[in-house]
């Protein structure tokens, strides 16, 4: 069963129809069909955190392990079922003896570069104070962030140094990667369909 059909099972479940539900959460039918058939993925953002806001899903879980993990409120008990631990079925077993569930596939964050994301989140959190939290979510065209990365590359190379052109370079890459997920209607670089 694909994550859309689990989504759709938990909309007719919780509100009868598809319809209902798209006039709860304000988004055209057509449109809730369209997220259902092309995949969760392929919706804008502000789509897909109406979806998941309205089931109690949790978004980074979907978009980033691909499972629906249900968020569980803070002032409440959780019950058996919402205390559920996913299971791919796999194990791994360290020297230690201590066994766990892992496999290939859900990336390796302990071999990220520490000190870059590091210093990439302080760059994010410069960019929130001047032009306010998640600005960058709304999405920028694709074309934009290359040519902002590629002119930061250049006076990176240039050894000029009123910024730090690196991290600003790095930024925009990261982002541009970013949004070949979270908005892929903005990528409107000349080799699209190309990659």
């Amino acid at each position: 069963m694909t994550i859309e059909d689990q989504v759709k099972d938990m909309i007719l479940w919780k509100y009868g129809s598809l319809k209902r539900f798209s006039d709860v959460i304000s988004i055209p039918y057509t449109s809730l069909d369209s997220i259902l058939k092309r995949g969760l993925k392929n919706s804008n953002s502000v789509n897909l955190s109406k979806i998941c806001f309205a089931l109690n899903i949790d978004l980074m879980a979907l978009l980033i392990a691909e499972k629906i993990v249900k968020i569980v409120p803070t002032t409440t008990e959780p019950s058996k079922e919402d205390n559920h631990i996913a299971d791919s079925g796999e194990r791994t077993v360290f020297s230690t003896g201590v066994v766990r569930d892992m496999h290939a596939g859900k990336g390796r964050m302990d071999l990220l570069p520490f000190y870059a994301i590091l210093e990439l989140s302080k760059h994010c959190e410069n960019g929130a104070g001047k032009y306010g939290e998640h600005n960058v979510d709304k999405g920028i065209p694709q074309h934009s962030l290359i040519d902002s990365a590629m002119r930061h590359l250049f006076k990176y190379a240039a050894c000029e140094t009123d910024e730090d052109h690196l991290l600003a370079a790095f930024w925009n890459l990261g982002w541009a990667v970013n949004q070949r997920t979270t908005h892929p209607e903005l990528i409107d670089v000349p080799w699209k369909g190309k990659l």
